[in-house]
């Protein structure tokens, strides 16, 4: 994705004319899943998730770097039940507003990564097979069967102390996957109450964008620091 590093390079030589060039050139050994590459030169190899080329100018023959990246065609195969929602029983915290929870998985999934696994909307939709799920034509609405995930979706108790703060904005992760071609303006995910707050006995700040007038005063008469975006 834009936001992951996809390759790095190598130079090996000095003999062409770069832009940008750093002090010196790389002489080490490249180890691919324990094994040692013995001649980079020659180097052509790709093994499912990752590939390694050499780089040339045109009409030259001598590489100028070797580069090692993801592999483009290579595809995951998924889970089929990577989206199954098991029952915590009572290790689950019991959420009032929807609103409040989603901003909760934002926090834990996409920002702390804890709560897992991270939900991918195309994964989801790949492996959905009650109906086929049309992003194009449908992702301009919530789409019910990913809104009604996250809405079964079920939070232990034990990750709630990590919650220290919510910073609620229209580009957060968890809006993207509810609303593929939402504009950020939506009011779908507004908190309409903080009863939910007394399960963050940690939390200590709140920015919001998505939620009731009162909200904001609600927060502040807890004793946690809270203001709009």
């Amino acid at each position: 994705t834009e936001d992951n590093i996809v390759n790095f390079m190598f130079l090996i030589s000095d003999t062409h004319a770069l832009t940008f060039f750093p002090k010196n050139l790389f002489s080490g050994r490249i180890k691919i899943f324990d094994n040692v590459v013995e001649d980079i030169k020659l180097l052509k190899f790709v093994q499912e998730k990752y590939e390694i080329h050499n780089l040339k100018y045109k009409g030259q023959t001598e590489p100028y770097c070797i580069m090692i990246g993801a592999n483009p065609d290579y595809q995951e195969e998924l889970p089929k039940d990577k989206y199954l929602i098991k029952d915590l029983g009572k290790e689950k915290i019991e959420f009032t507003d929807f609103g409040f929870k989603l901003c909760v998985i934002q926090e834990l999934m996409y920002k702390q990564e804890l709560l897992t696994p991270k939900f991918n909307l195309f994964e989801f939709v790949k492996l959905y097979d009650k109906r086929k799920i049309d992003l194009e034509a449908e992702g301009y609405e919530p789409i019910s069967e990913v809104t009604q995930y996250f809405k079964d979706l079920q939070i232990p108790k034990k990750l709630v102390p990590k919650v220290t703060k919510i910073y609620q904005d229209g580009g957060n992760d968890i809006y993207q996957q509810l609303l593929r071609f939402g504009d950020g303006s939506d009011s779908y995910w507004n908190i309409k109450t903080v009863k939910d707050a007394k399960h963050l006995p940690n939390l200590k700040q709140v920015v919001l964008c998505y939620a009731e007038e009162e909200v904001i005063g609600e927060l502040r008469s807890m004793g946690i620091e809270a203001k709009w975006i």
